[in-house]
């Protein structure tokens, strides 16, 4: 590599492979995301993929780092975390979260979509639904379980659709005037956009469930779905 030149983007299905120098100083390595992906942000535009890490070992940690330096350069929103060289496949939001997700085996069990759902496009499911990309406007997902959305949602998600108070929708930010859990509806609005070089925080993933039988919406850092079992 180049001096300086610590990552390289590569191209693949449906996502990027960043190869990250194994020997680079890690400090140096993230300055080197960050010039990487600013340069690039107009090529890659406003999208939600799944990135993989190549070429080095990383820890958590780093992992999270790398992840930050990505979306604060670009509009890039990293729905899936791939580590090449541990032979890992982790939701990127998860790292942060409850045991809750775990224990349920979610991953394992929902069904998976992947892309973008759009109209016409509508997903059903028996069990929880994970999808990899947005609910885009006029689309829609019913899933007897939770629906998980690594994106955005801008069409219909309903949750629960079976009764079942304790399911929940949760995404990267929410614009959509028809989200529901069992029984009850609500419009939630709360949009956010990234700058490029913006030194606000990143988009926080959020969840919306029911608390008393009302809809709330509430930042998944806060433990927001925490002893919903």
């Amino acid at each position: 590599m180049a001096n300086n030149d610590y990552c390289v983007i590569k191209s693949m299905k449906d996502g990027i492979n960043l190869y990250l120098d194994p020997n680079a100083p890690f400090d140096d390595l993230c300055r080197s995301v960050c010039r990487r992906f600013a340069e690039s942000s107009d090529f890659f535009g406003d999208v939600a993929l799944p990135v993989m890490f190549s070429g080095r070992v990383i820890s958590e940690e780093e992992m999270r780092g790398i992840c930050e330096c990505i979306e604060l350069n670009s509009l890039i929103r990293i729905t899936l975390v791939i580590d090449e060289d541990l032979n890992l496949v982790k939701d990127k939001r998860m790292l942060e979260l409850s045991d809750r997700f775990f224990s349920e085996n979610i991953l394992e069990n929902a069904k998976v979509v992947t892309g973008s759902v759009k109209p016409g496009r509508d997903v059903q499911s028996d069990s929880s639904v994970v999808i990899l990309g947005d609910v885009k406007e006029d689309a829609k997902v019913e899933a007897a379980g939770n629906i998980i959305v690594m994106g955005g949602v801008k069409g219909s998600c309903h949750a629960g659709v079976r009764g079942e108070k304790k399911a929940f929708v949760s995404a990267l930010f929410f614009d959509s005037d028809d989200i529901s859990i069992a029984d009850k509806k609500e419009a939630f609005h709360e949009v956010q956009k990234k700058k490029l070089f913006s030194k606000d925080e990143p988009l926080q993933p959020k969840a919306v469930f029911l608390l008393e039988n009302e809809l709330m919406i509430e930042p998944l850092k806060n433990g927001a779905l925490s002893g919903r079992k």
